[in-house]
């Protein structure tokens, strides 16, 4: 019986240890193809999540928004955080102080920016979806 168990756990071991080896020589052949280092593919897949982000958080601000027509808070938050009552968008955001949050136009208006990774930085306004800036 003890013969079996210690069969069972050393296929189990080779099994992990094969995986991980197998996840490595993934990232490496990645790395290899594209010409990138691992460290700037996760780079870049970070700044793919912020954009992304971006589109989350500008979805709630909408939301927020027509949510509060016609009543005392009408208009969009003060600050993102404002935003967790109506939608949980700023809890999964992956990166929250590379996001900068501005009411404008007492309450009519916004504008939200985020720092990317490569310095390149994105805009978001009640009135235009994305752009370089």
């Amino acid at each position: 019986m003890r013969l079996a168990i210690i069969i069972v756990l050393s296929i189990i071991g080779i099994a992990i240890v094969g995986v991980v080896g197998m996840y490595f020589w993934a990232q490496n052949e990645v790395a290899q193809q594209t010409g990138q280092t691992t460290q700037e593919l996760r780079s870049e897949a970070r700044d793919l999540r912020i954009q992304s982000d971006i589109g989350l958080l500008r979805s709630a601000l909408e939301l927020y928004f027509l949510q509060n027509v016609g009543t005392a808070e009408q208009g969009y938050p003060a600050s993102l955080e404002d935003l967790t009552p109506y939608s949980d968008a700023w809890l999964d955001v992956a990166e929250p102080d590379r996001f900068h949050y501005q009411q404008t136009n007492n309450g009519q208006g916004y504008i939200l920016e985020a720092s990317l990774h490569n310095g390149e930085k994105i805009r978001a306004t009640e009135t235009e979806s994305s752009s370089a800036l």
